[in-house]
Formats: C-alpha cells, sequence, structure tokens
C-alpha cells in the first residue's frame, strides 16, 4: 500500500477507535564517543543529549564506558546490555522518557548485527537492539512501533558493514544509529529513506510524517540528530 493510503487507512482505523492524531514525538540519535574519548567525555555527551528540550527517545550508540542508566536516573527507561563487562555488548544503548514513551519490556531482544572480524585491522562484534515502543500510552494519542538502534562497524570493515546494515534493514519500524556512511549509501543499504546529519541517521516508515533532521551538538565528534516524528502541521 502506498504511504498516504497506508497513513490514512491507519488515521481512519484510529478515528474509528475514538483515538486522536499522534503528539510530535521527537527522537534523537547519538553518538558518545567511547572509542576515542574517555569515560568522563562519554558520560558529558549523554548528560547533555538527554538534557536537550522535548526529546523522548534516544538511540545511543559508542556508550560503553558509561553506565547509562546510572548516569540518566529513574525517570528514563534504559536498555544497555554488558554495562562495565562487555565493550561490544554496552555498544548500542537506548534511553526513553518514561512520560512519554513506554519500552515493552517483552518485546525487547539483542540481534548480532556482525560478528567480530579481523577485517579493517580488528572489529569487535556489533549489536542491534530491537524493541517496540509505545508513544503517549495510556492516552488518546498513543501509537506503537517496533524500533532498531545500532552501531555499525566502521567503511574499513567493508565485508562487516554490509553484514550489518542487512541485518538492520529486517523487519519493519524506525531504525537509528551511527551509520558509519554517508547518507545515501545509508539508503541504498537499507532501502529506504533516511533522515541524517553526516553518519548518523535515522530511517523511518515512510507513512509516518517526518520532519527534516537537524544537528545538535552535544560535545561529541559528530552532531546528534534531532527528527520529529508527526511534526505539528
Amino acid at each position: 500500500m502506498r504511504p498516504r493510503l497506508r497513513r490514512r487507512d491507519w488515521l481512519n482505523r484510529r478515528r474509528r477507535r475514538a483515538q486522536k492524531y499522534p503528539l510530535p514525538a521527537d527522537v534523537m540519535v547519538v553518538n558518545a564517543m567511547s572509542v576515542s574519548a574517555p569515560a568522563k567525555r562519554a558520560e558529558h555527551i549523554i548528560r547533555r543529549a538527554v538534557a536537550v528540550p522535548d526529546v523522548v527517545l534516544w538511540l545511543g550508540s559508542e556508550g560503553y564506558k558509561a553506565n547509562v542508566r546510572a548516569l540518566v536516573g529513574p525517570q528514563y527507561e534504559v536498555i544497555q546490555y554488558g554495562a562495565g563487562k562487555s565493550e561490544s555488548l554496552a555498544g548500542s544503548f537506548v534511553i526513553a522518557d518514561k512520560d512519554r514513551v513506554l519500552i515493552h519490556e517483552d518485546s525487547i531482544s539483542l540481534r548480532i548485527g556482525s560478528p567480530s572480524t579481523a577485517e579493517g585491522g580488528g572489529i569487535r562484534a556489533r549489536y542491534i537492539i530491537r524493541f517496540r515502543a509505545t508513544f503517549d500510552p495510556g492516552t488518546p494519542h498513543a501509537w506503537t512501533e517496533w524500533v532498531d538502534a545500532g552501531h555499525a562497524p566502521p567503511r574499513r570493515a567493508a565485508n562487516a558493514a554490509r553484514k550489518f546494515m542487512d541485518a538492520l534493514k529486517v523487519g519493519r519500524g524506525i531504525k537509528g544509529g551511527d551509520m558509519n556512511a554517508e547518507p545515501r549509501a545509508i539508503e541504498r543499504a537499507l532501502g529506504r529513506k533516511v533522515r541524517s546529519v553526516g553518519v548518523l541517521g535515522l530511517s523511518v516508515p515512510r507513512w509516518i510524517p517526518t520532519g527534516d533532521a537537524v544537528g545538535v551538538d552535544v560535545g561529541g565528534d559528530h552532531k546528534a540528530v534531532r527528527v520529529t516524528l508527526f511534526p505539528s502541521n
């Protein structure tokens, strides 16, 4: 079904259930620089990212030097595996504002995007966090979608990067992270539109109204990417 028809059908079904149009929801993709910076720098970047107003969901990469859950506090839901134990597992993370986003715990999974390899001088395994998120749960504006977050291998490991993007392409939903590629290459790999600033990007199903990508300085070597879903008309 074409995106406009898909959207119209989805909105019509919501109206029949007495649901309202979704509220704007800002999603941010951030790189915490754990590969090239000390732990205090990574922690600083994460704190600055979470302090950006009106963002409700953060998809992060290079966060393994930080215990994200301890950093951001109880008002946020956090997904991060292996904090303090495994650089590979803890590299990707998700932060959600509990007031606006419900992460369905029974839906969370961790997939290998690409296994460790000697290619490109040696690259650790890269993982993809997958989960279902409900925006504005318990309200007439509530809506639910699948989300993937990950960190692709660098371009010097071309085979590993291709495996990761093939894995990220599987399944519907919102997909974000450090893709380690330019926008056109990301779009070719995923077969869908990507909102990005540099190598950080967010891919959203075409039927969901989406604003432009906006770069935000949170103290890292890459600007974070902020994208509004269902922006106000």
